[in-house]
Parts: structure tokens; C-alpha cells; sequence
């Protein structure tokens, strides 16, 4: 009984997830580009709050991994790993243009990747 109450609350994230995911991942998209030169008043703020929707977002993984690689490993949490360590140094060194790029060509896929497994999971459409 206690183990369905966990798969329930576990899907329920992943509906959550999949519908948070559908507004971050162009709110990153469009980060990149301030990032790289075209910064607006409110880039600073977007971005902490992008900050904040990755975490969450692993956070969530974390909670559900079982559920998401249960037939196969979709997500690699040693890739995950070794990318918010590569981020987390982008921004501490305040590098803009390093912090595009890898939200670019790792966050962003990984987070797309993770949008569609979990629209299967949860039966959703993208």
C-alpha cells in the first residue's frame, strides 16, 4: 500500500515536472541569447530563476529517477553531475558566455530529454 502511495506521489511530480519544464526550457533558450550580448533590465533576475527551475527540476529527478530509467537509463546522473559542476564554475567565475554555452549545448538538451521521457511517462504531449 505505502509503495503505490510513492508511485502516486511520484507521478504527480512528474505531471508537475513536465509542466514546469514546458515554460523553462524556452525561458533558457531565450537566457542563452542574453547571455551572449543582447542583456536586458530583468536578465539577472530571469536568470536566478532559472537557477532555481534546474534544481527544482533535479531535485524532482532525484525523487523519480526509478520511475524515469525503469526500462532503460535515460538520464545519467554522473553526466548531470559533471555538468552542474562545469556550470556551477561558469558562474562563480561570473564567465557569461561560458555559462551560454553550456547551458546551450548540455542543460538545454538534457532538459529537453528529460521533457519528452517524462511526456512518455505521463502520457502528456510536449
Amino acid at each position: 500500500m505505502e509503495e503505490n502511495t510513492l508511485k502516486v506521489q511520484q507521478m504527480e511530480a512528474l505531471e508537475e515536472l513536465h509542466n514546469y519544464l514546458i515554460k523553462l526550457v524556452p525561458a533558457v533558450e531565450a537566457i542563452i541569447i542574453e547571455l551572449r550580448g543582447e542583456k536586458r533590465s530583468d536578465t539577472d533576475e530571469l536568470f536566478n530563476a532559472i537557477i532555481n527551475g534546474i534544481n527544482w527540476s533535479i531535485e524532482v529527478l532525484n525523487r523519480t529517477m526509478d520511475i524515469v530509467n525503469e526500462n532503460d537509463e535515460v538520464i545519467e546522473k554522473e553526466n548531470i553531475n559533471d555538468t552542474i559542476k562545469k556550470f556551477s564554475f561558469a558562474i562563480r567565475e561570473h564567465n557569461e558566455l561560458d555559462i551560454a554555452d553550456i547551458l546551450e549545448k548540455n542543460i538545454l538538451p538534457f532538459l529537453v530529454t528529460v521533457k519528452s521521457r517524462v511526456s512518455v511517462i505521463t502520457n502528456r504531449t510536449s
